[in-house]
């Protein structure tokens, strides 16, 4: 194990607990809001780059690798439903917040368990690209913004800026 996997891999648990104690608070959902949709699209992003910068120049993704990361794109997406359907919602004065409840810890474990065994499956399989920090950084990205979506449609109304 590397010192830059290392370094991803804490970075991805520290970003994680954090957003758990942030959106377990109530807060304001806006289409500009910065752990609404600006954060999540910064982790996504963050996590595309290191997969870019991991593929070298050619960009030439094994099919294994392609698989693992589109499994690991729809766990998110699931997740991130779930993260939104158990989040509570409510409208104050015109304005919409949000917070995430008990049961979203729950999905965040079952999300989180089933990224460490898909990423050690694909490694064991040979993938390259699973079990690292652009994988683990985008699929969390993915997982956020699905969750916002969820929000936004839960609410019946496009959000306030």
């Amino acid at each position: 194990m590397t010192m830059s996997t290392l370094f991803n891999g804490a970075l991805a648990i520290a970003v994680v607990v954090l957003v758990i104690v942030r959106r377990m608070n109530w807060r304001e959902l806006t289409k500009r809001g910065e752990d609404v949709w600006v954060g999540p699209a910064v982790i996504a992003v963050i996590g595309l780059f290191q997969l870019k910068n991991k593929l070298g120049a050619d960009y030439h993704i094994a099919p294994i690798d392609l698989t693992f990361l589109v499994l690991g794109l729809l766990l998110a997406a699931g997740a991130g439903v779930g993260l939104g359907r158990t989040s509570e919602v409510q409208l104050r004065e015109g304005r919409i917040f949000t917070r995430m409840r008990g049961p979203a810890i729950g999905v965040w474990v079952a999300f989180i368990g089933l990224r460490v065994l898909l990423g050690f499956l694909g490694h064991a399989m040979g993938a390259t690209l699973t079990s690292g920090g652009g994988a683990i950084l985008l699929t969390l990205g993915v997982s956020l913004l699905v969750q916002s979506l969820v929000l936004a449609t839960r609410v019946g109304h496009p959000v306030r800026h």
